[in-house]
């Protein structure tokens, strides 16, 4: 039986890069429920670009409330307007709070706004999870060149490596660690007896116990930074 998803995308004065990111979560090959977006309080035409992009209703949300906005064919998106910009950790807290409170999803799928992924990266990850693990991420590679990573990443040997294939032959299609945010597929059960995210903390510190990735196949793309 197929699984439902929330996606969660956090942004912030992204209005060059977070169309590209929500179109691609809309466009997966395994459909996504609904798309839960946070704002954190931008500054320049990032809600404009939004709105143009994905024909939402253009209509002013208040702070602090989460608001549907829009629908593309069976997903349902979703604003949440922050007051002030918390960082990335508080713009989580509020989308998996929003999320958990308001649907009963089986899963939830973080995004950074400044990557994308690509088009069977959901359908991998949810069978990469396969009831057997109840948090996964794809690899992050970089949106200008494929065969490298975003940023290095350490091996089975412990050495770091900007290679995707040399990080895929070195763990195979698991590893054993992962880097929060970016494409993280966490369960229900997961939320439930963890927790929210802790909004004050950076994202290294956010889920002590929870450590697999994958990295076979199609994966999400990112600029490095």
């Amino acid at each position: 039986m197929s699984k439902s998803v929330t996606a969660i995308v956090v942004t912030y004065n992204r209005q060059s890069a977070v169309t590209r990111c929500l179109q691609a979560v809309l466009d997966q090959s395994y459909r996504v429920n609904q798309v839960v977006i946070i704002d954190n309080a931008s500054t320049d035409d990032t809600l404009k670009v939004i709105d143009q992009a994905l024909g939402t209703n253009g209509e002013e949300q208040p702070l602090e409330k989460l608001a549907l906005i829009g629908q593309q064919a069976d997903t349902k998106i979703y604003l949440y307007r922050a007051a002030e910009n918390g960082g990335g950790s508080r713009g989580f807290y509020l989308g998996m709070k929003s999320a958990h409170e308001n649907f009963d999803s089986d899963l939830y799928w973080m995004m950074d706004d400044d990557g994308y992924p690509s088009k069977q990266c959901l359908e991998q990850l949810v069978v990469g999870m396969d009831n057997r693990y109840d948090y996964v991420m794809p690899t992050s590679i970089n949106i200008d060149d494929h065969s490298q990573l975003s940023w290095p990443t350490r091996m089975k040997n412990g050495t770091k490596t900007s290679s995707y294939q040399e990080l895929k032959d070195s763990w195979g299609k698991v590893m054993n660690f992962v880097t929060p945010f970016n494409g993280v597929l966490l369960s229900r059960k997961c939320v439930q007896e963890v927790g929210y995210i802790n909004p004050q903390l950076t994202p290294s510190s956010l889920f002590g116990g929870m450590s697999t990735i994958t990295t076979g196949g199609a994966s999400k793309q990112e600029s490095t930074r």
